[in-house]
């Protein structure tokens, strides 16, 4: 049953949609009844072709299969609650209300807008009126602590102070040169060199190049170093000092 015009045709009411029109007989926005029968599980089953009802199962979840794609069609078809509404339902209400006229759904749009701007100011004045009370409770509580003499005796805690950047250097200088200190005495471990002072010893870590460059070794250390040096690379085996890459005898 629908509304005809004078010249015996069904009026019909343009709708937009994602920037689509479409255009709807006009009963079917104005009688829930008329809706109900072509929102229908006959109409999907009998009206609908296969190639129809195959593109509109892609708006269903795809993890589903086809028993639980049936029992959600008839939850959609019968009004049933799906967790925020039914589906269905809220379409009609929109149809109702005009969301979808051309006159209508701008105006919509502009109120939703409004109503989470209006939303966002109620939150900010809250926040403000807040702030003010808690301000104001706090210079009460001052006031009364100073009346009755509770602050008298209240001693303050000295702050925590973080170490300066120049500090922060001299401490990192000093760990770095205890460390070199102890990779030096044990290189003449291995090399069996006697503890004397040498020009590694004289190292500074602010220059780039020793401050003596003279190498004070006896023939003995330096054939037994040479022999420790062989049979380190007769075994093949890494250490650093055997990389002598770059070393020239000029």
């Amino acid at each position: 049953v629908g509304i005809l015009n004078l010249e015996g045709e069904m009026e019909e009411v343009t709708l937009v949609h994602n920037g689509e029109e479409f255009r709807v007989p006009s009963c079917l926005l104005e009688d829930r009844d008329v809706f109900s029968h072509v929102m229908s599980r006959d109409t999907w089953s009998s009206v609908l072709s296969d190639n129809d009802r195959y593109e509109l199962c892609k708006l269903l979840p795809q993890e589903t299969t086809a028993s639980e794609r049936d029992n959600i069609l008839q939850s959609l078809f019968s009004g049933e609650n799906m967790m925020f509404g039914n589906p269905v339902d809220q379409v009609w209400h929109k149809l109702s209300t005009g969301e979808f006229t051309n006159d209508i759904g701008p105006l919509l749009s502009q109120l939703r807008q409004l109503k989470r701007d209006l939303y966002k100011q109620n939150i900010q004045q809250y926040h403000i009126n807040l702030i003010e009370e808690l301000l104001l409770s706090r210079k009460r509580l001052i006031h009364s602590a100073l009346d009755s003499g509770a602050l008298d005796n209240i001693q303050s805690k000295p702050l925590k102070t973080t170490p300066t950047k120049r500090k922060r250097i001299h401490r990192t200088r000093s760990k770095a040169e205890r460390h070199y200190k102890k990779i030096l005495n044990d290189c003449r471990i291995e090399c069996d060199l006697s503890p004397t002072l040498s020009s590694d010893d004289d190292y500074d870590l602010d220059e780039t190049t020793p401050t003596n460059n003279e190498i004070c070794l006896s023939e003995d250390q330096y054939m037994r170093m040479l022999r420790i040096h062989k049979k380190k690379r007769r075994m093949k085996q890494f250490y650093p000092e055997l990389d002598t890459r770059g070393i020239t005898l000029a």
